[in-house]
C-alpha cells in the first residue's frame, strides 16, 4: 500500500476551518519572530496570515495578490478596508526593504488579525481558542 498515512482526526475537520487554523499558526510564528528581533520575517509572515484568513473568509480559492484581495472584498462592509490596506502596505514595504517598521505597525497588524478572528468567532458562534 503506497498511500500516505492520513491522520483521521485531522482529515475530519471541516475544510472551512483550515484557513482559520492555518492563519493562527502563522500569526503565532510572526509574533515569535518579532520577539526574537527578526522584524522582516515577522512582518512578512503576519501579512501572509492576514491574506490567508481573508482569502478563506471571503471564499477565495486561488492565490492572489494583496491588491487583488482588497479589490475583491471592497464591496463587503464586514471588513475594515482602511486597516487592511494599511497593514498590507506596511508588510509589502517591509518585505521589499523600503520601510523600517515601527513597533506600533506590528501591533496594528496583530490587532487587526484579532479583530477579524474575534468577529469570525462571534458570527460562527464558536468558542475556538486562539
Amino acid at each position: 500500500n503506497n498511500k500516505p498515512f492520513v491522520n483521521s482526526s485531522l482529515s475530519s475537520k471541516p475544510k472551512t476551518l483550515d484557513y482559520v487554523i492555518g492563519s493562527k499558526k502563522l500569526i503565532t510564528e510572526a509574533i515569535e519572530h518579532h520577539d526574537r528581533g527578526q522584524y522582516k520575517e515577522a512582518f512578512e509572515i503576519a501579512g501572509k496570515s492576514l491574506r490567508i484568513f481573508l482569502n478563506g473568509d471571503a471564499g477565495i480559492k486561488k492565490e492572489i495578490t494583496n491588491q487583488e484581495l482588497v479589490q475583491l472584498i471592497q464591496n463587503n462592509n464586514k471588513y475594515p478596508l482602511d486597516d487592511i490596506r494599511y497593514c498590507f502596505k506596511i508588510t509589502d514595504l517591509v518585505k521589499f526593504a523600503k520601510f523600517e517598521p515601527a513597533e506600533s505597525d506590528f501591533r496594528k497588524i496583530i490587532s487587526l488579525y484579532e479583530k477579524l478572528t474575534n468577529k469570525w468567532k462571534r458570527v460562527n458562534n464558536t468558542k475556538m481558542i486562539f
